[in-house]
């Protein structure tokens, strides 16, 4: 529910922070269209290309490695925001054109973080930007790495895309819970990647578009936002765009619960 009176940006209630999914990383998954796939392309294709994918995860033990998303068309086209169990790290990889560069927080990650089990909400942010030739990869409002690189074109169109599952392989399922995955067609700045990280930490409100609490974040470009507080088969984009809601498809009915971040 829309909170009343004038605000620059609608306010969320509190209502909308009630639950998550948690995914048992073997045949959990969501199914999101191919027309979201192909939107998202649209946005890397473009010469000022922007993209970022912001969610709360928590890792239960992961024997190989979970997928948080997957945008593809094939391994020379992807976007994949995962954890790596065996390396204790989160990675941020992006392929276009059969160029790849990948953030794994580099030493600040990898240096004896282990988020495995540790029963404490994380976010999660994943940033590319042709624009600046940079892709960043952020964990609990911290930029754990930032890699300069040019961001190549795609030579093909995305048509798959998923969370929970690598969508091409049918594995890499995740272990652990989701909440709040949100998909822009826009790098966020660090300053609203601090709004949505300190709008958790037990703070009542929605934890991704506008909080419920004074400070926003700007809606703009906002593609997709899975609250995962769905009942049945169907996970609802909170963000209708024109005649396609890119509504997704809950794949054998991972566990609801009340934990959230």
């Amino acid at each position: 529910m829309l909170g009343s009176g004038i605000s620059s940006s609608p306010v969320i209630t509190d209502m909308f922070n009630q639950q998550s999914l948690s995914f048992n990383g073997t045949d959990e998954s969501i199914s999101l269209p191919a027309a979201l796939a192909a939107k998202i392309a649209t946005v890397t294709t473009t010469t000022e290309a922007e993209f970022t994918i912001s969610c709360w995860v928590k890792v239960d033990g992961i024997s190989a490695s979970g997928t948080i998303f997957k945008v593809m068309n094939s391994t020379n086209n992807q976007m994949v925001l995962i954890y790596h169990a065996s390396s204790n790290e989160f990675r941020f990889s992006c392929k276009f054109g059969g160029s790849n560069s990948v953030c794994n927080g580099g030493s600040t990650n990898a240096a004896g973080d282990s988020y495995e089990d540790d029963d404490i909400w994380h976010h999660i942010v994943g940033t590319v930007s042709a624009t600046a030739d940079t892709q960043s990869l952020w964990i609990d409002n911290v930029e754990k790495e930032k890699i300069t690189t040019t961001v190549p074109a795609l030579n093909e169109v995305f048509n798959q895309c998923s969370i929970g599952i690598a969508v091409n392989t049918g594995s890499a399922f995740w272990k652990g819970d989701l909440k709040d995955i949100a998909i822009y067609n826009r790098k966020l700045t660090d300053t609203e990647i601090g709004i949505i990280y300190n709008g958790g930490r037990g703070r009542a409100g929605n934890k991704c578009i506008d909080l419920a609490s004074g400070s926003h974040v700007d809606n703009t470009g906002l593609i997709a936002f899975y609250r995962l507080e769905d009942e049945g088969t169907t996970a609802f984009n909170q963000i209708p765009s024109g005649t396609d809601n890119y509504d997704g498809t809950i794949v054998n009915a991972p566990t609801k619960q009340t934990s959230t971040p």
